[in-house]
């Protein structure tokens, strides 16, 4: 075999290996963790008025502003449909370390608050809310 030749298989070799290390690479790459999903839920009693009588659970997860900025949009709908949807909570909140927030009533991921936190989850002052949009997609509009 010339020397020519052998320049060409060793290319090919070369080239098929770069290939499929590539390919191997692409099929290996997992997405990053979902910081809501990572989050410890918490959850409390819910008391009837005169605080004798449970009537449910509450919920929610702490995370820094930055982290909750950062989350995509798919990660908030995935954390949407497998902790907030059906879940049974009289409401979840998402607590952020600045005093905001975001509430989600009863166990329904369709709309929820943005706005400012109270010790037990819910929002002082409503900022924004929260919607699903018919596409899967969520949509914030400032009050």
């Amino acid at each position: 075999m010339g020397k020519k030749k052998k320049w060409i298989v060793i290319a090919a070799v070369v080239l098929a290996v770069l290939v499929l290390y590539g390919i191997k690479e692409r099929n290996n790459h997992t997405p990053p963790p979902n910081p809501l999903l990572e989050a410890k839920v918490n959850t409390y009693d819910v008391m009837n008025g005169n605080g004798r009588n449970k009537i449910g659970e509450r919920a929610e997860i702490a995370v820094t502003k930055e982290t909750l900025e950062a989350v995509s949009d798919k990660q908030f709908a995935e954390f949407c449909d497998k902790v907030v949807e059906g879940s049974g909570y009289n409401w979840l909140t998402i607590v952020c370390d600045d005093g905001t927030g975001i509430l989600f009533h009863g166990s329904v991921s369709a709309i929820a608050d943005y706005g400012f936190t109270e010790n037990d989850g819910k929002i002082s002052e409503t900022l924004g809310t929260i919607t699903l949009q018919d596409d899967g997609s969520y949509l914030y509009e400032p009050r």
